[in-house]
């Protein structure tokens, strides 16, 4: 998949097989691109996943608690991210559990 539009039809292509019966056609959107987002989100933040939920246990009752996590949340080169998720479960974790999603 080299250019956007195979990667985009390959997308809209596993919304029909999986979401066929769920949604309507053009409910699609409101289900793809946030989940989209979700899945790239929770690619990049296993690198510093570890170190966040431990920054987030220590220090959850501290007035500075947003600052210590996004200073912990980090790439695989350790760029900071922007953003963090202090939450145990991950897009992995939830699947393994499908019975309390």
């Amino acid at each position: 998949m080299s250019n956007f539009s195979e990667k985009a039809n390959f997308i809209w292509s596993i919304a029909d097989s999986i979401l066929r019966g769920y949604y309507k056609r053009n409910d699609y959107q409101k289900v793809i691109l946030p989940f989209t987002v979700l899945k790239r989100f929770d690619s990049v933040l296993p690198y510093s996943k570890d170190a966040v939920v431990q920054a987030y246990e220590e220090n959850k009752n501290d007035d500075g608690l947003e600052l210590i996590l996004m200073s912990e949340s980090v790439d695989e080169n350790g760029k900071k991210l922007g953003f963090y998720n202090y939450s145990p479960y991950d897009f992995k974790k939830l699947l393994e559990d499908p019975n309390n999603i």
